[in-house]
């Protein structure tokens, strides 16, 4: 963890000092959302609303509790990836605890300075707590983006699990062979994300304007408001 965090911090290192000093100088930098963009202790078992199974009433109803945008509280393990640790859940101990370890830490993390189920707080003290009341890092106010590292133990953890099943089964390859395959294809079709929708995109009048211009030139377009 400390890796990550470490090296993280070398890499936007140029940036610190200027957003340090911002922090200081300004107060209203600090935007809150510490206990909104947070991930939802059921999300971590619910398909995200892109999933295949997004579109049923159950799971609408629960990604629609949670505090922020689906994009901002994503925290899906995985239904066929947690059914591969539970069946190589002694193995997942004995050899992985140390991913396990922080894969657990970072989803405390994630879920913000207070834990939320189905959009409910929970009265539980988690390390996030600390955060909004510390200068600086008081500003990282998406605690849902720690899941990133989560994700990073955790695949892991789930390929250590496959290999050690490919093991135990290496006696009956044929049967090895089917449970693996389609462990694998129920893997693929469970983060699979189907997009729904689609951003309409609309050539301003303004643009022949400048096609007709004749000369060379570059379009910045950004989000308004």
């Amino acid at each position: 963890s400390a890796i990550l965090v470490g090296v993280t911090a070398l890499v936007f290192s140029p940036m610190l000092p200027a957003m340090i000093r911002a922090a200081f100088a300004d107060k209203i930098l600090g935007m809150g959302g510490h206990n909104a963009y947070v991930v939802d202790l059921s999300g971590t078992v619910t398909p995200f609303p892109l999933h295949l199974l997004g579109g049923l009433d159950i799971v609408s109803w629960i990604n629609n509790s949670h505090t922020a945008w689906f994009w901002e509280t994503t925290g899906y393990l995985g239904i066929a990836a947690i059914l591969v640790i539970a069946v190589q859940w002694r193995m997942v101990v004995q050899q992985s605890a140390k991913l396990l370890l922080g894969a657990t830490s970072f989803l405390l993390m994630a879920f913000g300075a207070q834990p939320h189920f189905l959009g409910n707080l929970i009265p539980a003290l988690v390390p996030a707590r600390i955060v909004p009341l510390l200068p600086i890092l008081s500003n990282s106010r998406a605690p849902s983006r720690f899941i990133v590292f989560v994700y990073l133990f955790w695949s892991l953890i789930v390929a250590l699990g496959i290999a050690n099943l490919w093991e135990r089964l290496r006696h009956s390859p044929r049967v090895r062979g089917w449970a693996l395959s389609g462990i694998l294809a129920l893997l693929v079709t469970d983060y699979y994300a189907v997009v729904r929708e689609t951003t309409a995109v609309e050539l301003p009048r303004c643009y022949g304007a400048i096609l007709d211009d004749g000369s060379s030139f570059g379009i910045l377009d950004l989000p308004g408001g």
